[in-house]
């Protein structure tokens, strides 16, 4: 008589197609032969019986178990194989690839902001309150975030209406990735981006007020000098926008530089153009990089320039920056961070706000709890954030 092999006998990797069009081992050929050899001298004998089966089926051995997990595969046994045949009721053991979870937890946020005096003391009902969660769904490519806002009593009616927003983004494979904005006010928004061949990375959006955009930003080979250009063609319902950037890197000199010049939707004229202009320069230890920039939107002077220098000490960062506006100190090492910047003008009313005039920021973070201060006109606003 002819006895099919057991299917837990069938290796599933390293295969090759045999003349019934099943698969084999080569490595285990000689394996199989015996094996198939030893169930053709015993004949029925060697197929489970009827008692056999039906105990099994009684038994805890007659569900599926997870005996072994190493890495992204687990070792499973499984009392029974595809088909109806008789040895379909054969246990069997098989190396599965781990499927992905259904749902994991990502993240869980939350703050708390009011003015440093009594009010503060009555959280939560007079403070400004947020709350986010983040779920990801690995066995289909999603992420969802949920995130919830409870404003002062002490605000207008219209001021203190309490929010809830949720955001969702999902990965098609061969299509893209799709993303939808729900807001409790009714507001909603959704999005698509897209990797296209030969053409470059396509993105749209689309919200409740009828607001859309469509950018295809494309990254063309090497022209003059090195010079690598990315050009962003987009549309809105204002009208045309077009990014331009171009990069340039000196490895010899471990400078990397860039402009970009792009303009507003609808706005055409060479003067409502915006430029910026940025040079990372790799030193010792450390980065510098300066950026200026152009924009009729500026107040006062539409010129702007930054100048950053970040270093890495041992087991300490540094980072230092000036701007127009503020001038900026972050250190970190163990995973406390502590920032603080200042005005670089007495720009506020009140000569006495905030330090001498100027508008101050102090922030400690320990972890995933920070806590900060904004020195402004009126009393300190502080805020603390807490993270999971």
């Amino acid at each position: 008589a002819e006895h099919r092999l057991p299917p837990f006998l069938i290796p599933p990797l390293g295969t090759e197609r045999t003349q019934t069009g099943t698969m084999r081992s080569r490595s285990q050929l000689p394996l199989l032969a015996a094996a198939a050899a030893l169930l053709a001298a015993l004949g029925p004998a060697a197929l489970p019986s009827h008692e056999a089966l039906a105990f099994a089926k009684k038994s805890k051995f007659g569900k599926p178990k997870v005996l072994y997990r190493y890495g992204e595969y687990e070792l499973k046994y499984l009392p029974k194989g595809p088909g109806k045949g008789p040895t379909s009721h054969v246990p069997r053991l098989k190396i599965m690839k781990i499927p992905p979870k259904a749902m994991s937890f990502s993240g869980l946020s939350g703050s708390v902001e009011s003015d440093l005096d009594r009010q503060l003391l009555t959280f939560p009902i007079t403070t400004h309150n947020t709350a986010g969660l983040q779920l990801r769904f690995p066995r289909f490519n999603g992420a969802l975030k949920i995130s919830a806002t409870d404003p002062p009593a002490s605000l207008d009616v219209d001021e203190a209406a309490k929010a809830v927003e949720a955001n969702y983004d999902q990965i098609v494979s061969g299509v893209g990735e799709f993303g939808v904005q729900l807001r409790s006010n009714g507001e909603w928004g959704a999005s698509f981006s897209r990797q296209v061949e030969d053409l470059g990375l396509l993105r749209t959006t689309l919200n409740s007020h009828f607001d859309w955009s469509a950018d295809l930003e494309r990254t063309y080979p090497a022209v003059v000098k090195g010079v690598v250009p990315t050009v962003n063609y987009g549309a809105t319902q204002d009208g045309m926008r077009v990014k331009a950037k171009f990069d340039r890197s000196f490895a010899d000199k471990g400078v990397h530089t860039s402009y970009t010049m792009q303009n507003l939707a609808g706005k055409y004229a060479p003067a409502d153009l915006m430029h910026e202009a940025r040079a990372i320069a790799s030193l010792r230890g450390g980065r510098l990089t300066a950026t200026s920039s152009y924009d009729r939107r500026y107040s006062k002077v539409p010129v702007r320039g930054s100048l950053a220098y970040a270093a890495k000490l041992r087991a300490a960062a540094l980072e230092a920056s000036v701007d127009f506006d503020r001038l900026r100190l972050k250190a970190s090492a163990r995973g406390v961070q502590v920032t603080a910047a200042i005005g670089t003008k007495a720009s506020l009313d009140d000569a006495k706000a905030g330090i001498r005039g100027r508008p101050a920021e102090l922030e400690l973070k320990v972890g995933k709890v920070s806590a900060s201060a904004k020195l402004r006109e009126g009393k300190p606003r502080v805020r603390l954030d807490v993270g999971l």
